[in-house]
């Protein structure tokens, strides 16, 4: 693990030295995020199933499901859902599987889209308990669930205005998207799209002023580039008279 921070470290080292370099530091925002964690984070808590679980419980009903620390499970007809959550509702099998919670129905299209009418939303999300994986192999942790070891991630922002502080408030990979969009002060269908998806920018980031920005993107890294439309339009993140910059890297991206 040490090595690994270690390796994290130096490598946004090199981000920081060559955007210095280039004179773009004190014009850059720079979000460091995670896109998910892992389960269990206490590799005592670990719990393997094997066998084939949950198909093997579910039957022909099941199509096709992502199964890790966590079950998303797409049915052969959406009909079969009540039937199948029955099943997996019993108490026999909720301790075979380690089910915590199930979503389906309202419940499922109360936190995500309705599977009727997006064919990429699954029928029927399992919530099982810390530890769980679905595997028969060694594996000591899984992602993709919905557990605390999953989804509580480091998020890091730096930019040289910004004073040095610890925000407890608890946010969401989703803000970061409206916070570049924030930040670059981007046109309004793409912000109007974030609203659609119910996410905020970071409650962090001060209230920018309304600017006509370009975007160009490539990966993960987002710039506001000069251009006749907008180059004597002081930029709401730095105020000057300049392009800004904006990095945004997971650290899956760093390592790779």
């Amino acid at each position: 693990m040490a090595g690994e921070l270690e390796f994290i470290d130096q490598s946004i080292g090199r981000f920081v030295s060559e955007l210095k370099a280039q004179g773009l530091f004190d014009s850059t925002l720079v979000i460091i995020s995670a896109k998910h964690g892992q389960s269990p984070i206490d590799v005592r808590k670990r719990r393997g199933i094997g066998g084939g679980q949950p198909t093997a419980t579910i039957g022909s009903a099941d199509a096709f499901d992502i199964s890790d620390d966590g079950s998303l499970i797409w049915l052969t007809d959406p009909s079969l859902m009540p039937a199948v959550v029955a099943i997996l509702s019993t108490p026999a099998n909720q301790q075979t599987l380690g089910i915590q919670e199930i979503f389906a129905g309202q419940s499922l299209r109360n936190k995500f889209d309705n599977p009727g009418a997006d064919p990429r939303t699954p029928d029927i999300i399992l919530k099982v308990d810390t530890g769980v994986i679905f595997t028969g192999g060694s594996k000591l942790a899984e992602h993709g669930g919905f557990n605390e070891d999953d989804v509580h991630t480091g998020l890091l922002v730096s930019f040289p205005s910004l004073e040095h502080a610890v925000v407890k408030s608890a946010v969401s990979n989703q803000q970061v998207a409206p916070t570049i969009i924030k930040a670059l002060a981007l046109i309004p269908t793409i912000s109007t799209r974030c609203a659609r998806n119910r996410s905020r920018r970071c409650p962090f980031f001060s209230q920018a002023k309304s600017t006509t920005a370009f975007l160009n993107s490539k990966r993960h890294a987002l710039a506001c580039t000069p251009g006749a439309q907008h180059a004597r339009v002081a930029h709401p993140i730095c105020g000057e008279f300049r392009p800004c910059t904006i990095v945004v890297a997971t650290l899956d991206d760093v390592r790779a």
